[in-house]
Parts: structure tokens; C-alpha cells; sequence
């Protein structure tokens, strides 16, 4: 009885300890600094265009940036922005880059 007690208390602390076991997204370069034009940002006309996401300045913060919320990221601050991106617009969910789910190189 005591074994299998032993069993499930560490069975449980493994479940819910998962995200400490999650691997940290590499964020890599150096972010893009926004410019506001009113309810818009936008990108130097020399910025390329990233696959995966976006490494960007917002408002003085360095934020990971994507197409669609993450949510691996829920528990975090998202900022929804409107970004014109070679004269299309796109929308942008960015996290700050927290730690325990960011790694900047």
C-alpha cells in the first residue's frame, strides 16, 4: 500500500510539473523595432520576413511575435498588434519574453 502511495504522489508530481520539462524556444538576431502610425506598426522596409516568428520591439519590450496565440504561452501577457508588413497588414500575437518559455542567443 505504501509503495503504491509512493508511486502515485510521484506519477502526480511528474504530470504536473511537465512544463519544466518543456523545451524553451530559441529566439535568435536581433528584434525589428516597430514604428506607430496610429493604430498600426510598421517595419523597416529592409525586414525580412521570419518563418517560424517574429523578434520584435514593441513599445520599448522585446516580444516573440506570431500569426496565431499560442497556447503553450496562455499564463502570459499577449499583446494582439496590427502590423503592416511589405505593404500588406498582417495581425501579431506577441508574448514577452519570459524565461521559462524563451531563450534569447
Amino acid at each position: 500500500m505504501k509503495n503504491m502511495i509512493i508511486k502515485t504522489a510521484v506519477i502526480g508530481l511528474i504530470a504536473f510539473s511537465a512544463s519544466a520539462f518543456a523545451e524553451k524556444l530559441i529566439i535568435t538576431g536581433e528584434p525589428v523595432i516597430l514604428e506607430k502610425q496610429g493604430d498600426l506598426y510598421v517595419v523597416p522596409e529592409t525586414y525580412k520576413v521570419a518563418d517560424n516568428y517574429q523578434f520584435a520591439v514593441i513599445d520599448g519590450t522585446k516580444r516573440a511575435c506570431f500569426l496565431e496565440k499560442k497556447a503553450d504561452f496562455a499564463s502570459l501577457n499577449v499583446v494582439t498588434i496590427n502590423v503592416k508588413v511589405g505593404g500588406q497588414q498582417a495581425t501579431w500575437n506577441c508574448y514577452p519574453l519570459d524565461t521559462t518559455y524563451f531563450e534569447v542567443k
